[in-house]
C-alpha cells in the first residue's frame, strides 16, 4: 500500500510538473501571463504581481500614433480647404474688379452720351432761337414799307437773307397772305439781286 501511495504522489508530482512545464511554454509563447495569473498567490507570499504598465504604454502609444495621424489627417484636409478659399477669393476679387471696371466704362459712356445730348440740345435750341429771331425779321420786313426793308436787307449777309425771305414766304403760306419776297429782290441792285436769287435755288 505504501508503494501505491508512493507512485500516486510521483505521479500527481509528476502531472504538476508537465502542468507548470506547459504553462512556462505557453507564458513564454505569450499565450498566458503567470506572474498576472498567479498574482494573488503572489501577493500572499509576499511578492507584487508584474502590472500590465508595459501593455498600457504600448496602447497608449499606439492611440496616441493614430490621434497624431487622425490630427495630420485633419490640419492637411483644413490646409486643403484653406488653399481653396484662398483661390475662390482671389476669384472673387478678380471679378470684382472686373465688374468695377466695368462699371467705370459704363459710367464713362453715360457721361458721353449725356455730354452729347447736352450738346444736341444746345444745338437744338440755339437753332430754334435762330429760326425765331428769322421769323421774327421776316414779320419785321413785312410790316415796313418795300424800301426800307430792301435796304436792310443789302447791308445783311446773303445767306441770312436768303433765310429771312424763305421765312418770309413761309409765313405767308401759313397767313395765306400775298409774299412780298419777289418784289424785294427785284429792288436789289442786280448783282446782289443775282446772288440771292442763285442761294435761294441752290440753299436747302
Amino acid at each position: 500500500m505504501a508503494n501505491t501511495l508512493t507512485k500516486s504522489m510521483l505521479l500527481l508530482l509528476l502531472i504538476l510538473l508537465i502542468m507548470i512545464g506547459g504553462l512556462v511554454i505557453f507564458d513564454w509563447l505569450g499565450l498566458v501571463s503567470l506572474r498576472r495569473e498567479f498574482a494573488p498567490v503572489l501577493r500572499l507570499v509576499g511578492l507584487n504581481a508584474p502590472t500590465d504598465s508595459g501593455s498600457s504604454q504600448g496602447l497608449d502609444a499606439g492611440e496616441d500614433g493614430l490621434n497624431d495621424a487622425r490630427l495630420r489627417q485633419q490640419l492637411e484636409s483644413l490646409e486643403i480647404k484653406r488653399k481653396n478659399l484662398d483661390e475662390t477669393e482671389k476669384k472673387l476679387l478678380r471679378r470684382l474688379d472686373e465688374l468695377e471696371e466695368r462699371e467705370l466704362e459704363i459710367t464713362r459712356a453715360e457721361e458721353q452720351l449725356q455730354q452729347q445730348l447736352s450738346a444736341l440740345e444746345e444745338r437744338e435750341n440755339l437753332y430754334r432761337d435762330r429760326n425765331v429771331k428769322i421769323e421774327q425779321i421776316a414779320r419785321n420786313f413785312s410790316g415796313m414799307p418795300p424800301a426800307q426793308a430792301v435796304a436792310q436787307m443789302n447791308e445783311m449777309d446773303a445767306l441770312l437773307v436768303v433765310d429771312v425771305l424763305r421765312a418770309a414766304d413761309r409765313i405767308a403760306v401759313e397767313e395765306n397772305t400775298n409774299s412780298l419776297v419777289s418784289y424785294w429782290v427785284s429792288q436789289m441792285p442786280s448783282k446782289r439781286g443775282a446772288e440771292v436769287n442763285q442761294f435761294l435755288v441752290e440753299k436747302p
